[in-house]
């Protein structure tokens, strides 16, 4: 059976759709530098498995320090590695909810 051009480009549009709202789990490197009360900078940075493109868990740790009155997020910066199946996690610790 032959498609029609029509048909293809309509399965083709389809697909696309598809693909932009696609959630991918990602390494993520979230730095953060903190400044308190006291105008002392702090940095930290974590690396963990977070969901692209909205990033929940980086919303929620840049919202937990938000909620301390003695620190504030001066900025941040994400890095991530997409995940395949050659990738090496065995250092992550991976906890199922």
């Amino acid at each position: 059976m032959i498609l029609g051009l029509d048909t293809l480009f309509k399965k083709k549009e389809k697909k696309e759709k598809v693909m932009n709202h696609t959630i991918d789990f990602v390494i993520t490197e979230l730095s953060i530098d903190i400044l308190t009360d006291n105008n002392n900078i702090g940095k930290t940075s974590f690396v963990f498995i977070d969901q692209t493109p909205n990033f929940p868990k980086v919303n929620s740790m840049l919202n937990q320090i938000d909620e301390r009155e003695d620190a504030y997020v001066k900025s941040y910066n994400i890095s991530t590695m997409k995940i395949s199946e050659t990738t090496d996690i065995s250092q992550l610790d991976v906890i199922k909810h």
